[in-house]
């Protein structure tokens, strides 16, 4: 069985505007969303890109809508233990999912909130270079990224690399057994941590626009990143922030 730990595995949209959620998502990258009974006889929302499920959405009480991205570990009580020691909060304990795997939800020191996630069935292969539409990237926005640092080292086992942007200040990328995983950057303002997917667009200046036009607040209009390509960041009629991005060359 296959597992890829440290890679960020499922993505799951939390609001109470279901219906706009899936409204806008729809328009924007072509997803399609099916309902899937679960074991306790609820019904879960899946977003699809194609034959492909990439997704969830939930109903939150919460009035602000967030992503919640899903980090494969080898254990989730141990990883759970660590966030602890290391200063992390549990909001949900370690528990399974019917047949589906385990999971807790935690939130780092500085307050950004993930799932630490173990699959009974393994994890997809990584692809080449992800599906237009699809997600790509996941990228921490902290308060104090020395910090996150020596949390996420600890708990989801990350190296870095270090990568110097100049005047916007240094990134750092997370690597599971030498493969990228995810990025952290600590913004000169920004009120509170969060984890920000990215999905991989055509154009990153069309996407932009379009969301625009469908609600969503352009938080960060498009801009280059040498070497790499061009990137947006938004969030969407929900609340919700996400990036999108254009790979140079793609």
């Amino acid at each position: 069985m296959h597992y890829a730990h440290g890679k960020f595995v499922w993505f799951e949209h939390h609001s109470n505007q279901r219906t706009e959620a899936q409204a806008f998502y729809r328009a924007l990258f072509g997803w399609h969303f099916e309902e899937n009974p679960m074991p306790d006889g609820s019904l879960y929302t899946m977003a699809k890109h194609g034959d492909h499920g990439i997704g969830g959405l939930r109903v939150s009480a919460q009035e602000r809508g967030h992503w919640l991205g899903y980090v494969s570990v080898p254990d989730v009580d141990a990883a759970t233990h660590t966030a602890v020691k290391h200063g992390g909060n549990v909001l949900t304990q370690p528990m399974d999912y019917g047949p589906m795997g385990r999971a807790s939800v935690i939130a780092d020191p500085q307050g950004a909130v993930f799932v630490l996630w173990k699959s009974a069935g393994g994890d997809a292969p990584d692809a080449p270079m992800p599906a237009i539409g699809s997600w790509c990237w996941m990228e921490l926005l902290t308060t104090h990224d020395k910090a996150a640092l020596t949390f996420y080292s600890a708990v989801a086992g990350y190296a870095h690399d270090v990568k110097d942007m100049g005047p916007m200040g240094t990134y750092y990328v997370l690597k599971h057994d030498g493969v990228q995983r995810a990025g952290v950057f600590q913004p000169r303002d920004i009120p509170m941590a969060i984890w920000v997917p990215y999905v991989n667009v055509p154009d990153c200046d069309a996407a932009a626009a379009k969301a625009g036009q469908l609600g969503a607040t352009i938080t960060l209009p498009p801009t280059d990143i040498p070497a790499v390509g061009r990137f947006a960041l938004l969030t969407d009629p929900t609340g919700a922030s996400l990036g999108v991005i254009a790979f140079a060359g793609a």
